[in-house]
């Protein structure tokens, strides 16, 4: 469902919240509960939908300019090119393919990649939240892997 007619569906619900908690009559109550359990649903829905598109969108962008970098350098994106997102902002080379230091250099030349891979990793976090308890470690690291000229991005 896009994510327009799930907001449209949102502004009926809060439209139908409203006129039931005015309502009169023997299901009035019954009107008003069901509305309002509805409502929070939809609103998860519409956010969660929101978040899904922001970060298939940011991994799309990520993907584009990574093949683009390094086909210019005369690197194959079809290897498999894993790249992980240090504290700081800075991206690494997190695997040892052949061409390794020419990959490094291309990181190098791209500075705008670490803004690119924190706003992914945040995305990513949104649609994968984790508690306390069972969180990422302070160790764990945001990794992107470039594999057959398909970007995945996951927390190891």
């Amino acid at each position: 469902m896009a994510v327009s007619s799930i907001a449209n569906l949102q502004n009926k619900l809060a439209n139908s919240l409203v006129a039931a908690r005015n309502a009169k009559g023997p299901f009035a109550s019954a009107l008003a509960s069901a509305t309002s359990a509805l409502t929070p649903t939809s609103t998860t829905d519409a956010s969660q939908a929101a978040s899904q598109q922001n970060y298939n969108q940011s991994l799309s962008n990520v993907q584009g300019k990574l093949t683009q970098w390094f086909q210019a350098a005369g690197i194959d994106p079809a290897q498999e090119i894993q790249l992980s997102l240090g504290v700081d902002g800075t991206v690494q080379l997190a695997n040892s393919p052949p061409d390794a230091a020419q990959i490094q250099q291309v990181l190098n030349s791209h500075p705008e990649l670490g803004g690119m891979l924190q706003s992914l990793s945040n995305s990513y976090q949104q649609l994968n939240p984790t508690d306390s308890t069972t969180g990422p470690s302070l160790t764990s690291q945001f990794v992107v892997t470039l594999s057959g000229g398909t970007a995945t991005a996951a927390m190891s």
